[in-house]
């Protein structure tokens, strides 16, 4: 703590910097955005202001630097004349197979569609354990930093690390060998127009219900920007829903509340949400209680902890309102006004969002 003491004070004392409100880590004044992590530092903005910012640290601080490739493990490809970015760990990917020795072997999935991974019971194999651990371990920082598509596989993975057994150590070498083969996939933010938060920023959600050992349901969603996702979730619920109805209302609430952290974050980087943002849901039941608010006698377990998303739904506050519609099994969003059911995408798209078909 003391390092990131001694770097805010210079950041918000000696340059003039203010710290995010949002994000602790992130510093931001005009021209200028920064983001530090333990003693990687990443800039943006403003050339000139840049260059004065980084001249600033360089004389307070022992440190090297440049144009941007690589931070955090993560190949950073900026293409000015393209109006793109990809972030990928194509090589961090191909470091931990040779660290690990894992086969390089194709796989077309993370995990084999119906694979059951039960909880192991009795003695527990320390080395197989250690193996494991340094497996998903390795799994993880894809899966939270580049790679949405392994997320589920990870969450499941991340269960069983008190007494795993051969079948799940299986399991964990599939998705590092699914992560080799895929090892070129990368996040892509297009260029947009200078309005993109309010164009190209929507959701989507998804839970299943009554999956984990303990019964309880799954959270899935993701919230996309100029076509890639910038935040993602997969985990267990906190509580036993007691109906898939009740399941979505806890995955579409912990939704909506990332929504409206990155609407706060948004804002400080220049980008004013103007427009309630689109989160797509497939529950039709889950539609009908937020958008008018009535539980019924079948329903009526579902508390009203999760009014608040219809209250967003019903803002009309662009900044703080959300636009709640149904998204079929192929990604598009259907608007049942009209008659024919025919799709109906969100503002700045031309087609659905690709959320990992293993949230579903």
């Amino acid at each position: 703590m003391g390092w990131f003491q001694e770097v805010r004070k210079h950041l918000v004392n000696e340059q003039g910097m203010t710290q995010g409100k949002v994000d602790q880590c992130y510093f931001y004044k005009k021209g200028v955005h920064l983001v530090v992590h333990v003693d990687d530092f990443l800039l943006t903005g403003d050339e000139t202001e840049v260059a004065k910012v980084r001249k600033a640290l360089w004389s307070k601080f022992e440190m090297s630097g440049g144009p941007v490739d690589e931070y955090y493990g993560l190949r950073i490809k900026v293409k000015k004349a393209d109006g793109e970015i990809t972030i990928d760990c194509e090589k961090y990917i191909e470091k931990t197979m040779d660290k690990l020795r894992i086969p390089r072997k194709k796989r077309n999935t993370p995990m084999q569609y119906d694979q059951d991974l039960p909880k192991r019971e009795g003695d527990v194999d320390k080395k197989l354990q250690q193996q494991y651990r340094r497996l998903v371990g390795s799994a993880m920082h894809p899966a939270v930093t580049c790679r949405p598509d392994v997320a589920a596989a990870v969450r499941e993975l991340s269960s069983h690390l008190q007494n795993p057994g051969l079948i799940h150590l299986q399991a964990a070498i599939r998705v590092m060998q699914y992560l080799w083969t895929t090892k070129h996939f990368a996040l892509t933010f297009s260029r947009g127009s200078d309005d993109c938060a309010a164009t190209t920023f929507y959701g989507t959600c998804d839970a299943a219900h009554n999956v984990t050992h303990d019964a309880k349901g799954i959270t899935g969603w993701a919230c996309l920007l100029c076509g890639a996702a910038i935040s993602w979730k997969c985990r267990a619920q906190p509580i036993t829903a007691l109906s898939s109805t009740e399941a979505e209302l806890i995955a579409i609430d912990d939704a909506v509340r990332e929504l409206r952290y990155l609407h706060k974050l948004l804002e400080k980087f220049g980008q004013q949400v103007r427009t309630p943002t689109w989160i797509g849901q497939d529950n039709m039941s889950t539609i009908a209680i937020i958008r008018n608010g009535r539980f019924s006698a079948r329903t009526k377990h579902a508390t009203m902890r999760y009014r608040h998303v219809g209250d967003l739904v019903k803002a009309g506050r662009p900044s703080k309102g959300v636009i709640l519609t149904h998204w079929t099994n192929d990604g598009r969003p259907i608007d049942k006004r009209n008659k024919g059911g025919s799709p109906r995408d969100p503002p700045g798209r031309d087609h659905g969002p690709s959320a990992p078909a293993t949230w579903a």
